[in-house]
């Protein structure tokens, strides 16, 4: 299925038409259906509705919404990462690729982490090679950025012509760097709203004083690793980052000292939405206009700076 995600993305991109690919890393426990509606704010774009999308789907092999693997990972057959795809026009200006969150442990195990990262960037490289005029946003949800992003960064420099296709990345209620008790929080939180079993919460809470002890001087390890890659190798480009201060999993000032962070190491473009009662990966539903209207501004960004560059 994977050739022919790439075949269908081939001919959404006539010579000289922009395309814009937003990959979306899915959050623990959200559905396809809540990740569609941010795909749809992206969309809203369009507004004449003279500019068609295609959605293609990296189904990557861990937790599903109930705890199960992947639905696409399942179709593939290859055990690790598969392709769905549909709606797709002849001539199409946006792609949406949505890759729901890997196995939990990825975000404490890095050598899983970099397993999701390798397959997913491999898949879009594939995807990047058919097309022309080709501008990535990265939309990073919660603990995908521990999960797989921060390995993506450190992998992507295998992949050049990718790597040249990077414009602009956003985080959604993160970057968060799962602490076992924060990350047992937010399982806890999600029970509530997903389908994260709670026989899962249930386990992670039992082992938690191993976590935060026996492993403590492992986690502070990965911990500054996590932090620098995330800063060191940042995509070029605007930064977007949506936090709340009733966010009590990825707090506001941690997000503000990254923002921080990333201007100090360089970073021109960073801005920062903040809220004030939207909860955890809420944002959209809280505060509609307001997210609407920062991701619009960041994609006018993208498309502005992608057709001054066909210029030269």
């Amino acid at each position: 299925m994977a050739s022919a995600a790439s075949a269908s993305a081939s001919h959404a991109s006539p010579q000289g038409k922009s395309v814009v690919i937003v990959v979306l890393l899915g959050w623990m426990g959200a559905s396809s259906l809540q990740m569609s509606r941010v795909n749809d704010v992206y969309s809203h774009q369009e507004r004449s509705g003279r500019e068609r999308r295609s959605r293609a789907s990296l189904g990557v092999l861990g937790e599903g919404e109930n705890g199960s693997s992947s639905r696409a990972s399942l179709e593939s057959g290859d055990g690790v990462v598969g392709d769905a795809i549909g709606d797709v026009d002849d001539v199409s200006r946006f792609i949406f690729t949505n890759v729901p969150t890997p196995s939990i442990l990825a975000m404490w195990i890095p050598l899983l982490a970099a397993r999701y990262a390798m397959h997913t960037l491999r898949r879009l490289d594939a995807q990047v090679k058919n097309l022309k005029c080709v501008n990535v946003i990265v939309h990073v949800c919660s603990g995908a950025s521990k999960s797989i992003f921060y390995q993506m960064l450190e992998q992507l420099d295998s992949y050049p012509q990718l790597k040249m296709c990077m414009r602009a990345t956003v985080y959604e209620s993160g970057p968060v760097d799962f602490k076992s008790s924060r990350g047992v929080q937010f399982m806890k939180d999600a029970t509530r709203t997903t389908k994260v079993p709670k026989l899962a919460v249930s386990a992670a809470f039992a082992a938690l004083p191993i976590l935060d002890t026996v492993l403590l001087p492992e986690f502070e390890r990965q911990r500054r690793r996590f932090w620098r890659i995330l800063v060191e190798k940042r995509l070029p480009g605007p930064t977007l980052l949506i936090a709340s201060k009733a966010d009590n999993i990825s707090l506001i000032a941690d997000v503000e000292r990254f923002a921080k962070r990333l201007s100090d190491a360089g970073a021109r473009d960073v801005r920062l939405l903040r809220l004030e009662s939207a909860r955890h990966m809420a944002a959209l539903k809280t505060n509609p206009q307001e997210y609407v209207n920062a991701i619009q501004s960041l994609v006018d960004d993208v498309r502005q700076q992608s057709h001054v560059r066909s210029k030269l």
